[in-house]
């Protein structure tokens, strides 16, 4: 159903710079990462990162790939769990919702940011990321379509763009909100049943 993540493994080291990048933006704000911001967060020198990066972009490119490995792998299980199609889409939706909770918003940052950065790679490189997640929610309501679960007249692209628009509206607001509640609520469960609905109504 979905593509197997193409991103190599990380090291120790790239791993560290990382989680240094990712504890910088949830504490100061994506405009405060820099190099030196890393370096001093690690307790190294400058010149030390600048050894294994040239730029700050490169750095942006390994967060990406730290989403693409765990992004898609939290949505890869309930994706392949055996059941309803339109269950297996719940659980996909709250499975990244936890995701997005226990990261502070990271994915919707780093996402934002990408539009923002004057890189060719870096755009396409999470468009890559991004299509894998939607083959992924596709795959899945086809499947509901195929079993005459889900509507057969629904556009199973046009609901896969949907569904991540869900997920990025519910994100969106909390991260404006400061935090100031689980993601995990009565509301979003709504929302999950008012797409389910709209996907199943003949």
């Amino acid at each position: 159903m979905i593509k197997r993540s193409s991103v190599t493994s990380v090291t120790n080291g790239q791993q560290a710079i990382v989680d240094a990048a990712k504890r910088i933006i949830i504490s100061k704000g994506f405009e405060s990462l820099t190099i030196h911001a890393i370096a001093t967060e690690m307790g190294v020198t400058d010149g030390a990162l600048y050894r294994h990066f040239k730029s700050k972009h490169e750095i942006i490119s390994l967060l990406i790939d730290d989403i693409e490995r765990s992004l898609l792998m939290v949505i890869d299980k309930p994706a392949h769990f055996p059941g309803d199609p339109v269950a297996k889409l719940k659980n996909i939706f709250f499975a990244h919702l936890s995701y997005a909770e226990k990261r502070k918003g990271m994915t919707l940052i780093i996402i934002n940011e990408s539009f923002m950065i004057r890189d060719a790679k870096i755009k396409k490189k999470m468009l890559k990321v991004m299509s894998r997640y939607q083959e992924t929610i596709i795959a899945v309501i086809k499947e509901g379509i195929k079993l005459n679960i889900i509507n057969k007249d629904v556009d199973a692209v046009a609901a896969g763009i949907a569904f991540f628009g869900m997920i990025q509206a519910a994100v969106t607001f909390w991260v404006l909100s400061d935090f100031s509640y689980h993601l995990k609520n009565r509301t979003l469960d709504g929302m999950f049943s008012q797409y389910a609905r709209g996907l199943c109504s003949k």
